[in-house]
């Protein structure tokens, strides 16, 4: 009988897993776009293109949460991890994009940390 309550808990932690991955991935699309945005914001510099860079890895970051393997989540964390010394910058875009990857360092520490595949138990 206790058994069963126990299961419901796996099934739950593995449902928040999953809304996790999906929404860093969602965030790192977010971000990388936005990177990517500044092409059009500012003139043609080497920030700009450093930038750019930067979004475009965060879009590849982004192919890779789509899957279930944790490589991505840990480099998805380390990437943005740098984002946490440009939250007071005097831009709009540049902190929109840093509180955006500070969310996606919560969200993907919890897709971390939760089961991603639900294993079946054998009989």
């Amino acid at each position: 009988m206790p058994a069963e309550p126990v299961e419901n808990l796996k099934h739950d932690y593995f449902f928040i897993g999953q809304v996790a991955r999906l929404l860093s991935m969602l965030l790192a699309l977010a971000a990388g776009g936005l990177h990517v945005a500044t092409l059009w914001q500012h003139p043609l510099s080497l920030d700009v293109i450093l930038d750019v860079g930067r979004g475009i890895t965060l879009l590849l970051l982004a192919m890779g949460l789509m899957g279930t393997a944790r490589l991505s989540l840990i480099l998805a964390i380390l990437f943005c991890s740098t984002s946490l010394l440009n939250i007071g910058t005097p831009t709009d875009l540049s902190r929109l994009v840093s509180i955006i990857e500070v969310a996606l360092i919560i969200l993907a520490t919890v897709a971390l940390f939760l089961p991603t595949v639900q294993r079946q138990d054998t009989p």
